[in-house]
């Protein structure tokens, strides 16, 4: 039978078992990425709603069910009763407003189950299969721990917002962030290495970008976590200047400790930033001279141009979560391509498609043998 009569699935099935595999494989964790997209986003939300300390015990398996009766919810409501942060923010707070803010916090402990589950169960599949990926056992390993450990380190956290001050550590915060940041960019670094061949780690000005990148969020966890976001609602001003009057005033923890030199540095964290992005699409532009990457352009430029101002409007929206909530998805949005656009460069000449390489027998050139 000759190719072109072919139907796409008769072609598929004759593409070797590898192929198919390391295909399986790729879209599995562009997936689990995309799943944590959307896990930092209802963290996000559940913080700009308050909620994140309306569950006060932690149970991973008997946690997953939400409360079935009137009894059990009036349980859990007794419970948060006896915490201080009803009786420092949220005193007098009947059943049903307490309901809501139970909602955002189950919904976000239930997505990080329902995240184990979708990596842990592919990859006992392919594990049982015999099918994991040439070298990167280790790796896909390493990524099931790390998250087992977020869930670690978001109870943590919580335990934080327990105590007396009824607030969430923002080095605590800034940590359980970061960590969720960490295992996206290991995801779509691993998937990207599975499909395409392994690449070199960013560096030069896609490393200091993706740095950049990682320390404005992580900047922005601590102003979320000192709610320093409603000091000063203007930009480019912050009172009467460009520096707030009251910086400096924590001395050399000023800038983990002040609501005002937390805001100040998290925008000139987000200016310097967006513009490392935009000059990352400039020599994305001229260097990748690829025809699907140049398509691609234009959707980098996309969050590297537009966060700035989604940013400038979230300063000025005070609690409204809707703008908050947008700026935390163009944060994400800009740490995913960073990998994907350095990936682009640094992997190896033959990995392109477009680009003469030397005749080989192998298939999959691009693939290593090397541990993960």
């Amino acid at each position: 039978m000759m190719l072109s009569q072919m139907s796409a699935t008769e072609v598929a099935n004759r593409a070797p078992l590898g192929a198919r595999t390391d295909s399986f494989a790729f879209w599995w964790l562009i997936t689990m990425a995309a799943l944590v997209g959307v896990m930092v986003l209802i963290g996000g939300v559940t913080r700009l709603t308050g909620s994140g300390l309306s569950m006060v015990e932690w149970r991973p398996l008997m946690g997953t069910l939400p409360p079935l009766s009137a009894a059990e919810w009036q349980r859990v409501y007794e419970l948060y009763l006896a915490s201080p942060e009803y009786n420092e923010f949220n005193y007098g707070m009947d059943l049903a407003g307490f309901k809501t803010i139970f909602f955002w916090e189950y919904f976000h402990r239930l997505w990080g189950r329902l995240l184990g589950l979708a990596f842990a169960i592919p990859f006992l599949m392919l594990i049982i299969r015999g099918n994991v990926p040439n070298g990167f056992g280790g790796r896909l390993f390493a990524l099931l721990a790390l998250g087992g450990f977020q869930g670690v380190i978001g109870w943590w956290m919580v335990k934080s917002g327990l105590t007396a001050d009824a607030t969430v550590s923002q080095y605590r915060l800034a940590v359980h962030l970061g960590m969720a940041l960490i295992i996206l960019v290991l995801l779509l670094w691993t998937a990207f290495d599975i499909r395409y061949g392994r690449a070199a780690l960013p560096r030069g000005h896609a490393g200091g970008t993706l740095a950049l990148v990682f320390v404005t969020i992580l900047a922005g966890a601590l102003v979320a976590g000192m709610d320093a976001g409603l000091l000063y609602n203007e930009y480019p001003l912050m009172g009467d200047g460009l520096v707030p009057v009251d910086y400096g005033d924590a001395g050399l923890l000023d800038a983990f400790e002040n609501p005002a030199a937390a805001q100040f540095h998290q925008r000139c964290c987000s200016c310097c930033a967006s513009s490392c992005s935009a000059l990352r699409c400039c020599c994305t532009v001229c260097r990748c001279r690829l025809a699907r990457c140049t398509r691609r352009v234009p959707c980098c430029c996309w969050p590297a141009l537009s966060g700035q101002p989604t940013g400038c409007r979230a300063s000025r929206a005070r609690r409204p979560f809707r703008i908050p909530a947008a700026c935390s998805n163009h944060c994400l949005i800009r740490t995913s391509l960073v990998p994907a656009r350095g990936g682009c460069e640094a992997r190896p000449a033959h990995c392109h498609p477009r680009r003469t390489a030397p005749p080989s027998s192998d298939p999959r050139p691009c693939r290593s043998s090397g541990t993960g």
